[in-house]
Order: C-alpha cells, then sequence, then structure tokens
C-alpha cells in the first residue's frame, strides 16, 4: 500500500495531486530519486507487486480529480468520508460527539 495525505485550508486537490502519487511509485519501481539521502534506499518494488495507491486529503477533490481516482483505481477519500471514516470507529467522539480533544489525544497517542 502507497499512501499520501493532502492538507488543504482553501482550494482542491486535483489531478496533478493523483498524478504525482502514482508517478513517484513508478519513479521508485525503477529506483530513480531526485536526491540522494532520501531515506528509500532500502524501498524495493518489483514490476509484479501488486500496489494499492491510497490519496486522502482534509479538503476537497475536484470532479476532474475524482474521474482519475475512480478510472486508475486508487482509493480516494475527500475530508467528508476521511471524518466519517474516523467518527464510525470512534476517533475523536466522546458519549457520541465529536470531541476536538479526544482526537487531539488520540493523535498524540497513534498519529505521532
Amino acid at each position: 500500500m502507497v499512501g499520501q495525505a493532502k492538507h488543504y485550508v482553501r482550494g482542491q486537490a486535483a489531478t496533478p495531486d493523483i498524478r504525482q502519487l502514482v508517478g513517484s511509485v513508478q519513479l521508485a519501481r525503477s529506483r530513480t530519486y531526485a536526491s540522494e539521502g532520501h531515506g528509500l534506499e532500502e524501498l524495493q518494488i518489483a514490476v509484479c507487486d501488486p500496489i494499492f495507491y491510497m490519496f486522502f486529503t482534509t479538503g476537497n477533490i475536484s470532479r476532474d480529480g475524482w474521474r482519475l481516482i475512480k478510472e486508475s483505481g486508487v482509493i480516494g477519500m475527500d475530508g467528508e468520508m476521511v471524518a466519517a471514516f474516523l467518527a464510525d470507529g470512534g476517533i475523536g467522539m466522546k458519549d457520541g460527539v465529536f470531541s476536538p480533544e479526544e482526537l487531539r489525544d488520540w493523535l498524540a497517542q497513534y498519529g505521532g
């Protein structure tokens, strides 16, 4: 699984963001990197290795971005979908209501 997360206060994730994710994996497969010391020296992705692409954003995804996600097989979630996913798992919830403090505590414990 290879994922990318974007946080947009304004604006939308769009097709260039999706292309960037897919393209970076293709470059990693060929072990082509822009610089040294990137921390990926041990990463080896064989041509036959299955890759699951995941693209999450706290904002919105453009209409063309959604089209590219669906047609390319990328798993995508916009901000509303991420929030619903976390709430369904009880993350950031206290007594059935969203609690910023609970979310911060969870992030501090599991999110790094």
